[in-house]
């Protein structure tokens, strides 16, 4: 019998559930996590891409760290990261904000900017910090470079977490380690040259 479709209203383990080994015998994991990215991964890709694009968060002659747009920005991104059980830390001179996923050294790490250039409002059809959806396409100052990548990453994350981890059975938790502190600095250093990979993401 074919699946039912999803309900992506669901949240966390629960939603996940409906992508279980049980629903698709005869799909992999890597399937299963690309068909639940499929059915419900746009929907939350578009809504925290919306929530980012609304902080005017413009490259100006003031440092970052100082802009109250960029400090807003990164006080809504470890909300959000705690709420999924990420860490999140502030690097650099305060204004580089990392999410981290596990234990240990990194394996794999993205990269990706806040920051987006001057949009006056008169050279755009709709206002540029205020996203909207029409006809399919995506209208807002950052929705391509680069707040949407940034989500599509975090969301990418989020739902690998909920499909590979909150649903792991409460009994067999206590035995999987997870830690959702960040590394070090030195140990960053140490650890980056013998990271798997690490990729950056720019629209230009």
């Amino acid at each position: 019998a074919k699946p039912k479709p999803a309900n992506c209203k669901l949240r966390g383990a629960k939603r996940a559930a409906q992508f279980s080994e049980a629903a698709f015998p005869s799909l992999p994991l890597a399937g299963r996590y690309a068909q639940y990215v499929g059915a419900c991964g746009l929907g939350d890709v578009v809504a925290l891409t919306q929530q980012l694009v609304r902080f005017k968060t413009v490259n100006e002659q003031v440092a970052p760290a100082k802009n109250p747009q960029v400090i807003a920005m990164g006080r809504f991104l470890e909300r959000w990261a705690k709420a999924r059980g990420f860490g999140f830390r502030v690097a650099g001179r305060n204004d580089v904000f990392e999410l981290s996923w596990g234990e240990g050294a990194p394996h794999l790490g993205f990269v990706f900017h806040g920051d987006v250039v001057p949009a006056p409002e008169h050279e755009w059809k709709y206002k540029p910090f205020e996203p909207r959806v029409v006809n399919g396409r995506h209208f807002g100052r950052g929705v391509m470079d680069d707040k949407g990548p940034l989500a599509t990453a975090l969301v990418s994350l989020a739902l690998a977490k909920e499909m590979l981890f909150d649903r792991v059975p409460e009994a067999i938790k206590g035995e999987v380690v997870w830690r959702e502190k960040y590394w070090l600095t030195d140990e960053a250093l140490s650890t980056y040259r013998r990271s798997s990979g690490l990729f950056g993401h720019e629209m230009h």
